[in-house]
């Protein structure tokens, strides 16, 4: 009991990252102008995945897009703020199925927080968890590197500094070691 692969698991449950996310740090102040009326695009490289227009009406934006193409959702979302330290305030969403707090809100059929979407990180799925393996998998991004692939000796990318790119290269080789140790400590425990 208790070892590798046990324990309930949520398989079915939808990842955060194939749903599109309205981020409202993402938004630009201007948009929180009263009676401002303002189209959010977003894009996936060069292709539009989706389009919504919002408009700021006091406390609150409505918002109006398509689900599946056909399916017309038109949400309206309660803002609150909040006082910040030394000055200011932060804007926040109130999710419109349970009323939460939260930065982020997800655009299904409707307008719903992570919790009421029955959203999961897809770093929950993880079988080995090893310190620095998310942030390697950032830096084989932004390197243009397929994740998937172990590649060693990827090209620089222009305009990168040789000094930036070395370092960027040693936390991908540790994490990577320390990735092939903890598949290695695994094998030895389940005495493969």
């Amino acid at each position: 009991m208790g070892g590798l692969g046990s324990g309930r698991s949520n398989r079915e449950a939808m990842h955060v990252d194939r749903l599109i996310q309205l981020d409202i740090s993402k938004l630009q102040a201007s948009a929180f102008q009263l009676f401002q009326v303002f189209g959010l695009v977003w894009r996936d490289g060069c292709k539009e995945v989706a389009r919504a227009k919002c408009e700021h009406l006091g406390e609150n934006i409505r918002l109006s897009y398509f689900y599946d193409r056909n399916f017309k959702v038109s949400e309206d979302i309660v803002l609150q703020r909040t006082e910040i330290n030394f000055g200011g305030s932060r804007v926040w969403f109130n999710c419109p199925s349970c009323g939460k707090r939260c930065r982020i809100l997800y655009l299904t059929k409707r307008v719903e927080c992570r919790t009421c979407a029955r959203l999961v990180y897809p770093s929950q799925y993880n079988q080995f968890r090893v310190p620095g393996e998310a942030a390697a998998l950032t830096i084989r991004t932004k390197l243009g590197v397929n994740p998937n692939y172990e590649i060693i000796g990827f090209e620089k990318p222009k305009g990168m500094h040789w000094r930036t790119y070395r370092k960027l290269e040693q936390v991908v080789w540790n994490a990577d070691v320390a990735f092939d140790n903890s598949i290695l400590n695994a094998l030895t425990q389940e005495g493969l």
